[in-house]
């Protein structure tokens, strides 16, 4: 129903977005329907063994997450409450005859103190992990039922500007000024929750969590312990696990379902925008006149909601202005440059810095967050493309990420190259396209 409504909301000319559909894009509709009636169907490879099936399951428990438990645990108990997670007690999914365990992973996330979970689909102690080794055939079935993941970059970002700019000076002529424009940026809440599993796949995606006991103080818990004829614990503790019903960070199926959405918000938006937008995953980047960005906001804030639910939108992480962020680059159309955002030059200056020791062995995940970072930079700074060449080529065919080895001699002096070279690096935005 909100797929259909969403289609035939008519846009700035009157039309609506069914009338004007393409070929692709009546396919990713299709997707989004049967996301919304059935939900994602989780593919197995074949040879997938998940932990029920195994004579000894292995307790998947990250030391990383044990330390940081508490916070984790805190935005685990706002999931539950807000239906995305299921809370249940480890003893009774251990019953069922198919259950499969991924352990909790974590990470840091700009303006969250309790960071981000993740679910650690690659790991494989004691059972198969979700995300096979091999990812290359497995992925390829992904893209051919989910479609490509096509993401916004910079040259994106810059050629979406300059086309605003001789659209609108050739519709308005002399009355328009550059100083007119105006950048903006928005986001979805929760974006990847906003996805739902299918009954069938829903076993598969449980989590054992560490120090657990906390939620057997709620009424709720009570009432869900008495319903599962649970009532003897030892101690008064009891052993508790999630299991996602939603979508989470982790899994190489989701960024691919996602971007169906995200194609789709990008068609029923194309003609009901007086601007223009892009999008990287579930952030949307545009561009439009001062005085037409109340209605754009406006608009987009409609459409996600017409077609995701209420609370769809993340408010907090929309912000508009002449100078922006965007996906790790800062635009400023006052100076029509675009430079790497200030964190991510702190990043590439920490990365060279800390890796001084050139006669110490270095990880192979090391060495290919140094390649990526400097990689980025380059986009801007072309003089050092070689360097980053010399990285990749340093970790050429290396499989395991934990593994070390010695600085080859054309990657030694890269360190040194970009922090020489400054961090203050701009480029002008026409360049880019």
């Amino acid at each position: 129903q909100r797929v259909g409504l969403s289609l035939d909301r008519p846009s700035l000319d009157g039309s609506t977005p069914r009338m004007d559909l393409q070929s692709d894009h009546q396919i990713d509709f299709v997707r989004l329907a049967r996301l919304a009636h059935t939900g994602i169907e989780l593919p197995l490879y074949d040879g997938f063994t998940p932990s029920s099936a195994t004579s000894r399951p292995t307790r998947k428990i990250r030391s990383l997450y044990q330390q940081v438990h508490n916070g984790v645990n805190r935005s685990l108990i706002d999931l539950f409450r807000s239906h995305l997670v299921l809370l249940l007690p480890t003893i009774f999914l251990a019953r069922l005859s198919l259950i499969h365990f991924t352990p909790i992973g974590w990470t840091t996330k700009e303006g969250n103190p309790d960071g981000r979970n993740l679910f650690d689909a690659k790991d494989s102690r004691g059972a198969s992990p979700l995300n096979p080794v091999d990812k290359e055939a497995y992925t390829d079935d992904i893209r051919a039922e989910w479609g490509c993941i096509t993401h916004a970059d910079l040259a994106t970002i810059c050629k979406m500007i300059l086309a605003f700019e001789a659209e609108t000076t050739g519709i308005l002529g002399s009355s328009f000024s550059l100083k007119d424009v105006i950048l903006f940026k928005v986001d979805l809440s929760k974006a990847f929750y906003l996805l739902s599993f299918s009954p069938d796949s829903v076993p598969y995606l449980a989590c054992e969590l560490y120090q657990s006991e906390w939620p057997q103080f709620s009424d709720e818990i009570k009432e869900l312990l008495l319903q599962l004829g649970i009532s003897d614990t030892e101690d008064g503790t009891l052993s508790w696990s999630m299991v996602y019903v939603t979508g989470s960070f982790g899994l190489i199926l989701l960024p691919f379902v996602f971007a169906v959405v995200t194609r789709c918000l990008l068609v029923l938006l194309l003609k009901s925008l007086h601007g223009k937008l892009c999008s990287y995953v579930d952030d949307s980047m545009g561009v439009c006149l001062k005085s037409q960005l109340h209605h754009d906001i406006c608009t987009i804030c409609e459409v996600v909601e017409l077609l995701l639910g209420p609370d769809a939108v993340e408010w907090k992480k929309w912000y508009f202005g002449r100078k922006l962020v965007m996906i790790g680059w800062k635009v400023d159309l006052d100076s029509r440059l675009v430079s790497l955002s200030h964190k991510n030059l702190l990043k590439v200056a920490y990365g060279f810095t800390v890796t001084d020791r050139l006669d110490k062995p270095v990880t192979v995940r090391w060495v290919t967050k140094l390649a990526s970072w400097s990689s980025r930079y380059t986009q801007i700074l072309r003089a050092l493309h070689p360097c980053t060449v010399s990285l990749f080529a340093q970790i050429a065919g290396m499989q395991n990420m934990e593994a070390t080895m010695q600085w080859k001699d054309d990657a030694r002096g890269c360190g040194g190259s970009y922090l020489e070279s400054g961090t203050c690096s701009t480029t002008p935005l026409r360049r880019r396209v």
